[in-house]
Parts: structure tokens; sequence; C-alpha cells
């Protein structure tokens, strides 16, 4: 059985979660897969078809754009407890942005 850190009980609970019991969030975790990734490595690219969420469980994932010049134009630093490719996975669509391990 995968279950939550006690880091992510109370204030750090992904919003997500809120209102779900907790039977339905062990379901939920039941079909979870836990990944660990090195710092840098992308995890999902810009016009990438969710299969999925990614919940930070520990370190931090930036999400952001290339402008035109190629740079990086970081739009969120996620953080422990937020979540990635939820808004994208419920409204259809590729992703707008590109995720990468931070840490």
């Amino acid at each position: 059985m995968i279950k939550l850190p006690e880091t992510m009980n109370g204030t750090k609970k992904p919003q997500l979660f809120d209102n779900l019991s907790e039977e339905s969030l062990q379901k939920l975790l039941g079909c979870s897969v836990m990944q660990d990734h090195e710092a840098g490595k992308l995890l999902v690219q810009q016009g990438d078809m969710p299969e999925g969420i990614y919940l930070v469980i520990e370190g931090t994932i930036k999400t952001f754009r290339l402008n035109e010049d190629g740079g990086e134009a970081v739009i969120r630093m996620l953080e422990s407890g937020d979540t990635c490719m939820d808004a994208v996975l419920f409204m259809g669509g590729g992703f707008p942005n590109i995720g990468s391990d931070h840490n």
C-alpha cells in the first residue's frame, strides 16, 4: 500500500485530494507509480499528451517555456504537495509548457 508522506498531511496535502475519502485516496494511490528522477531530466515536453498526474513528493519541478531566443521562461516552481498535468488531463489537449526535475 502506498501512503502519502506524513509531511503531506494537513496543509501540504494536494488540493486535488482534499475531498477524497481515505478509501478513495488509497484506490488512487494503488494505481500510482513512484518515480525518482535526476535533476534536470525532462519529464514532459510542450505538446505532450498527459498519461497521468505528477505529484511532487520531494524536491521541485520547474515548468517553463522556451522563448524565441531559446531561453527558458519559468512558469512555475512546483514543490512538495503540488501536482502537475492535472488541469491538462481534465481539459484535454497537450501540455502547454515543459517540465523538468529541478533538484
